[in-house]
């Protein structure tokens, strides 16, 4: 599947990254990024910078000479919680873990309260599973940057909700 491959380029790339300072790979630019990123989280980190001000802070930290030049080339830190860190502080930190841990909570008690109700079992799964994947793939994407990807989300969540509450009904 290549997935090794890939673990083992982001380790090496890593390792020069920590070793040398070589930030023109992908794990290399990332860490760059995150570098400014903290950065710029220490001077505003109760409500942050705003939208898409990170690239002006970044900007400034290159040209001071604190991150390496070949992370300009990017306009968000690649994580959504360390973006939300920076444009939002920790109100939007909050907010943003609200947003994957409320459904993620609310269908895990639904699984314990129903545990050996195939339908409502199976629908459940699904909804921790599309809550899940979302707050692993935010490590180091910025997920909700996207239209696509946030769309997917909310209409996955309500869909899956509606069917829930929807058997809940049924069975009343």
């Amino acid at each position: 599947t290549g997935v090794k491959n890939r673990i083992d380029l982001a380790l090496k790339n890593t390792t020069s990254w920590v070793q040398n300072g070589q930030a023109n790979t992908s794990s290399g630019a990332r860490l760059e990024m995150w570098k400014a990123s903290f950065e710029v989280i220490k001077e505003n980190p109760i409500i942050g910078v705003g939208e898409d001000n990170y690239a002006k802070h970044q900007k400034r930290l290159i040209e001071q000479g604190k991150i390496d030049k070949f992370a300009g080339n990017f306009r968000h830190p690649h994580g959504e919680y360390i973006t939300s860190l920076v444009e939002q502080g920790l109100i939007g930190l909050l907010a943003f873990l609200l947003v994957l841990f409320t459904p993620i909570m609310f269908f895990f008690n639904i699984i314990k309260r129903n545990l050996f109700n195939y339908q409502e079992r199976v629908l459940t799964a699904s909804g921790m599973l599309v809550g899940l994947h979302y707050l692993f793939y935010s490590f180091t994407s910025g997920v909700f940057d996207h239209q696509s990807t946030t769309l997917f989300y909310v209409v996955f969540m309500v869909i899956i909700f509606g069917l829930i509450e929807s058997n809940s009904r049924t069975k009343i």
